[in-house]
């Protein structure tokens, strides 16, 4: 037998394929089984479990049992009425508190598929490396990495994603990936905090949602040589998870909002990419580390 857990990342349908062909051992009962928050209607979990025939598998090898986070009575009641309050009456709630699979209207990245955009950068070959972040207080810091190869196509090879994160974590995360790195321009005071540590750290050039949203999207589509303009690495699951399920707000009797994300949907991971693509599609400008200045008096 064999179980999997948090199978939400792409990378968790290969090692499933490679479990199951291990069952094989002669006068013992077979069973793998996955456990994950449901991640969409094109996910490989979904296509595997909720619409087996489509695939041509039988359906009774596919089992499916839900569980909603009200279930788990270890669970503290107050967090869980916290996260209820939260969330409200959205998918996002539906999804995560429910375990229900849902299919998100206004999806922002429909042309987004873990099987075409989600492969490792090269070992050389690399160059002007950027890093954009998101702080976060509560809600999750995130820092991601991107870097240019020699025919112009970016790849997202880092990944930093943590809620509550403190300035040490911070500080230790940005000196060891040694990159300069590109904010959220409205976080002023954390900017300054973090140049005080001698650390290459500027606002982005602008706090833009629909400038974000279309050079991400850009960087998606296929061109012609049937690749798209951006590659992302396994290390970054949060990244690859809300690409996978941004959604455009919709007003109830109104058309549809793009200028705002479904209410509840985590966007920490795609902010911080739609900073550094802002530095990345525009002509690079030399980033020194601050200077401590010296008053040597008057000579």
């Amino acid at each position: 037998f064999f179980g999997q857990d948090e199978c939400r990342e792409p990378q968790q349908e290969h090692a499933f394929l490679i479990l199951q062909g291990r069952l094989s051992q002669e006068g013992y009962p077979h069973q793998g089984w996955v456990t994950s928050t449901p991640a969409g209607a094109r996910h490989w979990l979904y296509k595997r479990w909720i619409t087996p025939e489509a695939m041509g598998l039988n359906p009774v090898d596919y089992p499916v049992f839900r569980a909603k986070t009200a279930d788990n009575y270890h669970l503290d009641p107050e967090s869980v009425e916290s996260w209820r309050q939260s969330y409200g009456e959205t998918r996002w709630a539906a999804q995560e508190l429910e375990g229900e699979f849902v299919i998100f209207e206004g999806q922002a990245y429909p042309q987004f598929d873990e099987r075409v955009h989600v492969r490792e950068a090269p070992e050389e070959g690399l160059s002007r490396h950027i890093v954009g972040m998101d702080f976060g207080v509560v809600a999750p810091t995130a820092l991601h990495e991107v870097a240019r190869d020699r025919g112009g196509r970016l790849y997202v090879i880092n990944e930093f994603y943590k809620a509550r994160c403190v300035e040490s974590e911070l500080v230790k995360v940005i000196s060891e990936w040694n990159r300069p790195v590109v904010c959220d321009p409205t976080a002023k005071g954390a900017i300054e905090a973090l140049r005080r540590y001698g650390l290459r750290v500027r606002k982005a050039r602008s706090n833009d949602f629909g400038l974000r949203a279309r050079l991400i999207g850009s960087r998606l589509e296929i061109g012609p040589d049937g690749l798209p303009g951006m590659f992302i690495s396994q290390r970054c699951p949060n990244l690859i998870s809300e690409l996978m399920g941004l959604a455009y707000a919709k007003p109830r009797g109104l058309e549809m909002l793009t200028d705002s994300w479904e209410k509840g949907l985590p966007a920490h991971a795609w902010s911080s990419v739609g900073y550094a693509l802002m530095e990345m599609e525009t002509p690079a400008v030399p980033m020194l580390p601050p200077q401590v200045k010296v008053n040597w008096g008057r000579w």
